[in-house]
């Protein structure tokens, strides 16, 4: 009974709603450069499955000393494309397109602002609340480090990938920034001397240029694939 009379004062601060929040032009501009992003993942994806269904050769008709990797492939294909072709690949655009589906869905509900306002409620309720600046930098510092240590992680196990498609990786990074930026912004540990800077547009900018380079190395891998 008593943690139902302390989570209701919670549950009554909070004003977030699951409704789509932004609704201005540069909003919904920064909402299509998530869909088409999406979409071109989705596309490379499929089409790398299918390239790869069509042309692959059994392991027991491979010249001696090659193996499924660096074999080449019908059509005059030389090993140098091979890698390009595997499951794994359409894997890797397949969980992009997820990845990115899931933070164009964010970008617009702003979940973060759920887990903001019920933070803020509950330290107004134990009475730690005084204290929040120190909580919120904690949490942005093993935000940080638990999100870049997967990042590597998954950059390290994606390097093939990465190092082929330049592009992609380029987006990557700076949607990597972006996330860590509005990350600190939403925590209060920007420096004073970037308070006037942080509440700029600048940031739609960033985020719709790594989400428009991954979209145009998703098209190029795609159209690679389509010859």
């Amino acid at each position: 009974m008593e943690e139902i009379v302390i989570l209701f004062p919670i549950f009554s601060a909070i004003s977030w709603r699951p409704v789509f929040n932004d609704n201005d032009f540069s909003g919904w501009l920064v909402t299509s450069s998530y869909l088409v992003a999406v979409t071109y993942c989705f596309v490379a994806s499929q089409k790398t499955q299918r390239r790869h269904a069509a042309i692959e050769t059994p392991f027991h008709e491979m010249e001696p000393g090659l193996d499924e990797v660096t074999a080449p492939r019908p059509g005059g294909d030389e090993a140098l494309h091979a890698p390009t072709r595997s499951p794994e690949v359409a894997r890797i655009w397949l969980g992009l397109a997820l990845l990115i589906l899931l933070l164009g869905i964010n970008q617009q509900l702003d979940l973060q602002t759920l887990l903001i306002q019920g933070v803020r409620a509950l330290a107004e309720a134990e009475g730690w609340y005084a204290y929040r600046r120190l909580v919120q930098r904690t949490f942005f510092g093993l935000f940080a480090f638990g999100f870049l240590l997967l990042a590597s992680l998954a950059a390290w196990r994606c390097r093939a990938f990465l190092n082929r498609h330049r592009l992609v990786t380029l987006g990557l990074a700076i949607l990597i920034g972006f996330v860590l930026i509005r990350a600190a912004d939403f925590n209060h540990v920007w420096l004073k001397s970037l308070q006037a800077a942080h509440e700029d547009s600048w940031k739609d900018y960033l985020e719709m240029l790594g989400l428009g380079l991954i979209a145009a190395g998703a098209r190029r891998s795609s159209k690679l694939r389509s010859r």
